[in-house]
């Protein structure tokens, strides 16, 4: 049997000028992300184990982590500032 999957794809405005498109694939257990800015793309497979770590350190549930990513990853948060971040050895991270 296959997981259920949802979709999701957002313009982000970055610092209220820049734009980048993000794809998210979500699972109960897990995401995938696609981040693009026109010029590079970046992607990203949070595992189910990542994210087992990643709840924890937050004293959630797994679901319930994978909700609070989808809610602000594939869908852009009235009030809230994106940007990107270096995150060292050429990644990105947007806070």
């Amino acid at each position: 049997m296959e997981e259920k999957k949802r979709h999701t794809c957002l313009k982000l405005q970055i610092n209220g000028e820049e734009a980048i498109f993000v794809k998210g694939t979500w699972f109960d257990t897990h995401f995938n992300l696609s981040i693009t800015d026109g010029f590079t793309a970046w992607y990203c497979y949070a595992s189910e184990e990542e994210l087992k770590q990643r709840a924890a350190q937050w004293d959630q549930p797994v679901s319930e982590y994978v909700q609070l990513s989808e809610s602000y990853l594939g869908f852009q948060q009235h009030g809230s500032i994106y940007a990107f971040a270096d995150a060292g050895d050429g990644h990105k991270r947007v806070t």
